[in-house]
């Protein structure tokens, strides 16, 4: 069920965002606006990469924004899709979480994710009387453990590769160990799964010799 803060967190409150969400009389986070902030603010990510233009600053700019914390001097304005991210004296936001979503799973794809754990759990005053916010820095900061350090109570050792993925995942029968984490938009089903491949030597894998352990944060 949708609680307040989940609803308020995805449309950031914004009156028309939140109109549109509503069908039936019910609220529908899989709503076709929503679906195009998703896109849009992916979109921008990914061109921002191709185009190595001022990319740095814009990873610190958006994790400044993201995390509300000072933009780092030297910022552009440009650097940052302004639909969704902006500053107020000197202090990173951004618009809603359905953008602050992509924009982190986005940067995950591309390699360039640069919020550690302790960056993600240092951010937690600013939101912790909200819980669907505190949820996103702690699956942020769990998938980053997990991925750096495994999973010791299941005997899963760190660290493993990160292999983002749409819809369903194919898994990669090559690798040792990896984890798989979603990058569709509202991804219910699992947070990431982990993939193991028991390898012996000489030992080629078959479909029915590896272990996959669904993770749910």
């Amino acid at each position: 069920d949708l609680t307040k803060d989940t609803v308020e967190d995805a449309t950031g409150c914004i009156p028309w965002l939140l109109e549109t969400c509503v069908e039936d009389g019910k609220i529908n986070l899989d709503a076709t606006t929503l679906q195009g902030i998703w896109q849009q603010a992916s979109w921008i990510v990914t061109e921002m990469h191709e185009q190595k233009i001022h990319w740095d600053t814009y990873c610190r700019s958006v994790d400044a924004c993201i995390r509300r914390r000072e933009v780092p001097n030297g910022a552009l304005p440009f650097a940052i899709d302004h639909r969704y991210f902006y500053s107020e004296a000197n202090v990173g936001n951004y618009a809603c979480g359905v953008a602050r979503d992509a924009v982190s799973n986005q940067l995950r794809f591309d390699g360039c994710n640069t919020f550690g754990v302790s960056a993600y759990l240092t951010s937690l005053d600013a939101y912790i009387h909200n819980q669907s916010v505190t949820g996103f820095f702690i699956e942020q900061a769990v998938l980053e453990t997990v991925a750096s350090r495994g999973l010791k109570d299941e005997g899963i050792p760190g660290p493993m590769s990160k292999i983002n993925f749409q819809g369903f995942p194919t898994f990669e029968t090559k690798r040792s160990l990896a984890l798989y984490i979603p990058l569709s938009f509202n991804y219910r089903d699992i947070d990431s799964p982990i993939e193991l491949y028991h390898k012996g030597s000489p030992y080629v894998p078959s479909p029915g010799d590896n272990s996959k352990i669904p993770c749910r944060f």
